[in-house]
């Protein structure tokens, strides 16, 4: 999860945490070998109310574009649009060791060859060595409870 910098209306603001979010699970997940089968997303607005809710799936994941996708979807379902935001999180569960199988679609392979490329360049060069265009104004501040939000090895 991430308290956003200040209570958020808009909902381009809330998807950019969003995904900057998921990709970091999804990272997470890549990098100790593990896919998801359910996912969870959280919503918490500016009077400390909030809600959350999860979806189970038969297709084990681990990529950030998917895990984005689903948690907006869910969030989506239970945000109060009265209200503004303050935090959003995910959370992945229900999880299986090995790799994803591999798809029968061409482009679905070269997302899983792209990612795998990814995670190279970011096991070698750290967590924030690469971004996706839309969030290139997007940070993620580290906690000052002591808490390393990166889970650096």
């Amino acid at each position: 999860s991430y308290t956003l910098p200040k209570d958020a209306w808009s909902e381009t603001i809330m998807k950019r945490y969003l995904l900057r979010i998921a990709d970091k699970v999804a990272w997470r997940l890549r990098r100790d070998g593990l896919l998801a089968r359910r996912i969870s997303a959280y919503v918490r607005h500016g009077d400390f109310s909030g809600a959350g809710q999860q979806r189970k799936f038969s297709e084990a994941i681990s990529d950030g574009l998917t895990i984005y996708k689903i948690a907006w979807k869910l969030i989506q379902e239970k945000r109060d649009i009265d209200k503004p935001v303050r935090l959003v999180g995910i959370s992945a569960s229900d999880l299986r060791t090995g790799a994803q199988q591999p798809s029968i679609f061409k482009k679905d392979r070269n997302m899983q060859s792209t990612l795998f490329a990814l995670d190279k360049v970011q096991t070698r060069y750290g967590s924030n060595s690469w971004t996706r265009a839309s969030l290139i104004k997007t940070k993620l501040k580290a906690r000052s409870s002591g808490f390393h939000f990166d889970h650096e090895v």
